[in-house]
């Protein structure tokens, strides 16, 4: 796994379909929407769009809820980093300073 690093949105070889593995460390800034379960994540080098794709019918407004606790914590993150129009991480799981955990299953 690779760190946040600034050389990171810089990467075009990165695309929506090949995607790189991370591990982020930073803060949970908030979610993106009251019932988006996506986040907003501030590393030391930036600032960076989580998305947290669920295919698990009706997860995503079940962690909507849970999304928003998030804001503010410390957090380890591991996903996939992909650009599309923007770059953005695809959340595998996010681990918190206090020890609350979350999953993301996508298939």
């Amino acid at each position: 796994m690779l760190l946040f690093a600034t050389w990171l949105p810089e990467d075009t070889k990165v695309s929506d379909m090949t995607a790189i593995p991370v591990r982020l460390e930073g803060e949970i800034i908030g979610s993106t929407g009251r019932f988006s379960s996506d986040l907003m994540f501030q590393g030391s080098s930036g600032m960076i769009f989580v998305l947290d794709r669920q295919t698990i019918p009706f997860a995503g407004v079940i962690n909507a809820k849970r999304a928003a606790e998030y804001a503010g914590a410390k957090v380890v993150l591991e996903g996939w980093y992909r650009r599309n129009l923007r770059p953005y991480v695809e959340l595998s799981s996010l681990k918190t300073d206090d020890g609350r955990g979350h999953r993301s299953y996508s298939w």
